[in-house]
């Protein structure tokens, strides 16, 4: 169950009758607390860890946690950290739209209209915190999952268990929804599903979930380019993702790969320090083996900025 934190100004009876019913019509779907001071809220969050901190009014939040805002009439600071921004009115929403806020949803206030109920409420506002927590996975997989998905993605990738012997993966505590949702996103769910199935492991059955995704997002496809030096050079002019890294893969596990030739085209190209670095990623994402490297990885600052590229991805 999601855990939602409501935060709003203390003396605010309005908002605070609004949540107490919101709770209550949530309670089967989401677990509620509230703050209504700087000193409740810190105390929640440290004993209690939120989800989602839901703001009310012109409050402060954090960037600890996944944010919800309800503007309720108050000027919107768009420089705090958002994950959706709900509006009690198409005319509130237009308002926000005006001032480049994205991702706004309406949910009507049935304590100011009769066009809604608290059921009907209740239902939206639950669908949106679920939004949040299906929106840039990555960030929520644990250290369990995030090893499951390099070991799965490796047999997928190289087509036989064989190559993860002596790895064990802890099937009982992979998180499957986060890991599926973030497979769809960066184009690999092809590769999961195959790893998945070449390891005999029964995953639940995965359905497709709405999420909030990052305004320049585009799904990523599949690259038929063979040739390393044009996927390198590739990824230096469009970025990096996670299926350019698996392309990479297989391209290295190719039996015809003439390395010194390889090379000498990378360095003719000034590509080989990037090349170096994607190795480097290879090896600590998906357990590249050095026999497979046609040259020595290195981390550097282009590694960092290369890794945070992935991390970040599916960032809002």
């Amino acid at each position: 169950m999601i855990k939602v934190l409501h935060v709003f100004q203390k003396g605010d009876t309005l908002t605070s009758r609004y949540v107490t019913l919101l709770a209550e019509a949530m309670s089967q779907r989401v677990e509620s607390e509230m703050a209504d001071s700087p000193v409740v809220f810190r105390k929640k969050c440290k004993d209690w860890h939120p989800d989602i901190v839901h703001l009310y009014g012109e409050t402060k939040g954090t960037t600890d946690y996944r944010q919800v805002v309800s503007p309720c009439g108050t000027p919107f600071n768009d420089h705090q950290p958002y994950y959706a921004v709900i509006a009690r009115s198409p005319m509130e929403a237009e308002r926000l739209h005006c001032q480049g806020i994205n991702r706004v949803e309406i949910i009507r206030n049935p304590l100011i209209t009769k066009t809604t109920n608290f059921e009907e409420m209740a239902i939206k506002t639950a669908y949106v915190y679920q939004k949040v927590m299906d929106s840039n996975p990555l960030t929520l997989m644990d250290e369990t999952t995030l090893q499951a998905l390099s070991a799965i993605l490796k047999v997928g990738l190289c087509g036989d268990k064989r190559w993860i012997e002596g790895l064990s993966i802890d099937t009982d505590n992979i998180n499957f929804h986060t890991l599926f949702i973030y497979a769809e996103l960066e184009g690999i769910l092809f590769l999961v599903n195959k790893g998945l199935q070449l390891l005999g492991i029964k995953a639940p059955p995965y359905q497709k979930t709405a999420c909030y995704l990052p305004d320049n997002y585009q799904v990523p496809t599949v690259s038929y380019k063979t040739d390393i030096a044009l996927q390198v050079s590739d990824i230096r002019s469009n970025g990096l993702t996670v299926l350019k890294l698996c392309t990479l893969f297989e391209s290295l596990y190719e039996k015809s790969l003439d390395e010194d030739k390889l090379l000498k085209k990378l360095e003719a190209d000034k590509s080989l320090p990037l090349f170096k670095s994607l190795l480097y990623l290879e090896e600590e994402i998906f357990q590249l083996d050095q026999g497979f490297m046609p040259c020595l990885p290195i981390e550097d600052r282009v590694t960092r900025k290369l890794r945070k590229e992935i991390y970040n991805h599916l960032q809002l």
